[in-house]
This record gives structure tokens, C-alpha cells and sequence, in this order.
């Protein structure tokens, strides 16, 4: 039996469905998501020739094998819809918070809360310039508004003294959260817990002494930028060839900007993806 053919017109209700599905997680960003879901409505069209290409007949064939589509958390989701905004802008700051997480105090870079503060932190970056002050700046407004906050690796509580000395304070109940970091001291030489403005301060000084310097951030990105770039391949020798040669300069120098060369490479990438999407309809 003869394939089912695919008009442009069909094809611009595949598009319209797709843009509807993927703000609730469809997987239409993803090398094997967009290939694996293209091949799964395509056998439902073809399986059902009699019934037309329309956005609310592909809203049919999804939901009929909801499961065995591939999907993104909402989380993702969200994340992508602001991302393919200015996905240059969205690979910077993602490089920057790879550089995070890995302590208590710093925003959390891996799964959902990542994607969380990556969204948060793109839409309050619009219209500034994207380095280590304008983030830090950004995190302040984020937390400060009203609406969701960003997420960070928690601080364990202690729950024994800190040292042998502390031990033997006649303050110490065994059991009791204690951790002289988090006490003062009064005048008559009781102990008080710090205050809650005391507490973020101390934070902030903290993480003001554990923060890497912007020139750390900058080569870690780039580092991480290069190793992302040149393992990047494409279904077929001519698309790497292209994209391996797809490189983006600093300007007025003749030195590869590797975060800005990830990105265009990224999106040269998911330029063949969705070309050979829509091939699959259209013969």
C-alpha cells in the first residue's frame, strides 16, 4: 500500500499542533523526541488515511497513545518556551549554572529546580547583559518579588556541637539542634539564636567567599561551551561537517567565542531536526 502523502497545509496544522503541545511538555525540542514523536502521529495518519490532517484530529492521535509519546516536565517545558527566545542568552546562563549546586547556599543546577531557576533568572535578565553581577542582581529581584523563588542547595542543620569545647557548654542539651554558627552571644554570656536578617547576612558573606571570580565562571563556561560544541554531531556526515564548521568569533578579534558557537551550532542542529520532521510528510 502507498503512503499516505502530506500536503503544505497538513503540514502547517502539524506545526500548529506541535507549538500547543510542547507548552505541556510534548518533546518537541530533543533530537529523539522529535523523531520518535514525528514517526508516531505519522503511523497514526497513515493507519487512519480517511481521516484529515487537522490540529484537533493530532490532539486525537496523541491522546489515543498519550504514554508512548515522549514527553518533558512542565518544568522543562516552561523552561524551553523562554529559552528558544534568545537561545544565545539561554546557553550563557546555562553554562553559568553549571558552575553551581555543587554547594549548600548556591542555586540548585540539576533537574526540575534547575530548569526553574534558569526561567526565572532568563526573563529577569531581559534587556541586561549576562555575567556573573547582572545574575547575582537578578537572584536579589527574583527573591525580593512577589511569585516563585529560585531554588538553592540546602544548608544541613547540625545537630551536635561543633567541637569537643562546645560540648562541654553548659548550654548543650544532647539532641537539640545546636550549631554555634547559627548563636550569639549576650553581654552577660547567655546564648541567643541569631536573628533571621542575621542569618541571610552571614549567608551572603559566605557565599561572597565561596562565589568563583568572574574570570573562573567565564573559563569554566567557555571550557564546558567547547567539550558541548565539538562533540555535537548531526544525523548524517554532511550535517556535522557543517556544524563543525560553524564557528562564531568575539568580535573584532579572530578568538572562537565557544559559548556563543555552542549556540549557533545548537540551533543549526535543531534547524535538520525539524527540517526532517516535516519531510516525513511531505513527499
Amino acid at each position: 500500500m502507498e503512503r499516505r502523502n502530506y500536503t503544505a497545509q497538513d503540514a502547517q496544522e502539524f506545526e500548529k499542533a506541535s507549538e500547543q503541545l510542547r507548552q505541556n511538555g510534548f518533546d518537541d525540542w530533543t533530537q529523539d523526541g522529535i523523531a520518535h514523536n514525528a514517526d508516531l502521529i505519522d503511523q497514526y495518519f497513515q493507519t487512519n488515511r480517511a481521516v484529515p490532517v487537522s490540529v484537533a484530529n493530532i490532539y486525537k492521535a496523541v491522546e489515543a497513545r498519550k504514554s508512548d509519546f515522549k514527553w518533558v516536565s512542565l518544568a522543562q517545558a516552561k523552561y524551553n518556551m523562554v529559552a528558544t527566545q534568545e537561545p544565545d542568552r539561554a546557553n550563557q546562563l546555562s553554562n553559568w549554572l553549571a558552575t553551581q549546586g555543587s554547594k549548600p547556599g548556591q542555586l540548585m543546577s540539576q533537574g526540575d529546580e534547575a530548569f526553574e531557576n534558569l526561567r526565572l533568572l532568563l526573563s529577569m535578565l531581559r534587556g541586561y547583559e549576562i555575567n556573573t553581577t547582572t545574575i547575582f542582581h537578578a537572584i536579589d529581584r527574583v527573591q525580593a518579588k512577589p511569585g516563585p523563588k529560585l531554588h538553592f542547595v540546602r544548608v544541613p542543620r547540625r545537630t551536635e556541637p561543633l567541637s569537643s569545647a562546645a560540648k562541654s557548654d553548659k548550654n548543650y542539651e544532647p539532641g537539640k539542634l545546636f550549631s554555634r554558627s547559627d548563636m550569639v552571644q549576650n553581654a552577660d554570656g547567655t546564648w541567643r539564636s541569631k536573628t533571621y536578617a542575621e542569618q541571610v547576612r552571614d549567608r551572603e558573606v559566605q557565599q561572597a567567599i565561596d562565589q568563583p571570580s568572574a574570570a573562573t565562571i567565564s573559563s569554566r563556561a567557555a571550557a564546558e561551551a567547547k567539550r558541548q560544541s565539538e562533540e555535537l554531531r548531526g544525523a548524517t556526515h554532511s550535517e556535522t561537517e557543517q556544524l563543525q564548521r560553524l564557528l562564531v568569533t568575539a568580535p573584532g578579534t579572530s578568538e572562537v567565542d565557544w559559548v556563543q558557537t555552542l549556540a549557533a551550532r545548537q540551533q543549526m542542529q535543531s534547524q535538520f531536526e525539524k527540517h526532517r520532521a516535516v519531510s516525513r510528510f511531505i513527499r
